[in-house]
């Protein structure tokens, strides 16, 4: 049976990019919204002891991420909408299907576990020159504005690097069959939920960054924290591996939120002087319509 994507293949390519900016603009604001709601709005100090930054970005900024958000999510719905558009044109461009035959529930299981293998290292690849090669940093540097993210900056990007980062979904289905249905909701559950959990800028109590193969919430906060223009550190997304292959794994001191509370760091007479944002502005219409909001400054 074809899922709801392959459903749109038959309509004009304006019509498919629409329907998959509604769809993946609703997944980024209901994910990133109900992460930022319980971890933002109103903070314990139980919470905040596995912040890994121990202050709360301002208003203004989280207004940012999701303004950059938008713009970053018109790129990314870009991609599986042009690779559906091209199912229409038969002996085309595009290999996708929808469906499971005539390949069947083995090679699906398997194309896609290999496709996301390839696109955590496409991620990674595209991620470490963002950061070495100097016209893409003039690019990627704008994610970079967030030091201190939140849920909303997991594809806070300007739209051409967000649109090379979504590419895999539309050149892997060029070069083999892959089930759009189920790419492009693995691509949402794992690398979008995976991508929350990692710009969430907490950790969580139960994962040690020390001792796990896998990129975390720590990881990602520390790059944003540190990684600069030339110097690329834990760029990967789910596994360490590329980091580890490239030389760009953190070597210095350790700042994650366990650390810092075996420091003293986290306690409650620092939570008590601790000014926490109102964020409910952001539900106010004129917050959003002030002169300047879309400005990186």
């Amino acid at each position: 049976p074809e899922g709801l994507l392959c459903q749109l293949q038959d309509f004009s390519f304006p019509t498919i990019w629409a329907a998959t900016f509604v769809i993946t603009t609703a997944a980024a604001l209901g994910g990133g919204g109900a992460a930022f709601y319980a971890l933002y709005w109103k903070p314990t100090y139980e919470m905040w002891r596995w912040k890994t930054t121990a202050t709360y970005p301002a208003p203004d900024k989280v207004r940012l991420e999701i303004t950059q958000m938008m713009k970053g999510i018109l790129a990314t719905s870009f991609c599986p909408a042009l690779t559906l558009y091209l199912l229409q044109f038969e002996g085309g461009w595009s290999k996708a299907y929808c469906g499971v035959e005539p390949y069947g529930w083995g090679y699906l299981a398997a194309s896609i576990a290999v496709s996301l293998v390839f696109s955590d290292f496409f991620e990674f690849f595209y991620h470490w020159c963002g950061h070495k090669v100097p016209f893409m940093w003039a690019e990627h540097k704008k994610h970079h504005v967030f030091p201190n993210p939140t849920p909303f900056a997991v594809i806070a990007d300007e739209p051409l690097d967000q649109l090379m980062r979504a590419s895999p979904l539309l050149f892997m289905p060029m070069l083999a069959p892959l089930n759009m249905d189920a790419l492009v909701v693995c691509w949402g559950l794992l690398f979008f939920a995976w991508g929350i959990f990692l710009h969430c800028g907490y950790e969580h109590p139960q994962i040690d960054p020390h001792s796990t193969s896998m990129n975390t919430a720590y990881h990602h906060h520390l790059h944003h924290v540190i990684a600069t223009p030339g110097n690329a550190l834990h760029c990967g997304f789910w596994f360490q591996i590329w980091d580890k292959l490239f030389g760009s794994m953190h070597k210095g001191e350790c700042i994650c939120a366990r650390c810092s509370q075996s420091k003293g760091k986290r306690e409650r007479e620092d939570w008590d002087k601790l000014d926490v944002p109102d964020y409910s502005v952001l539900l106010q219409p004129e917050f959003w319509l002030r002169r300047g909001q879309f400005k990186q400054a």
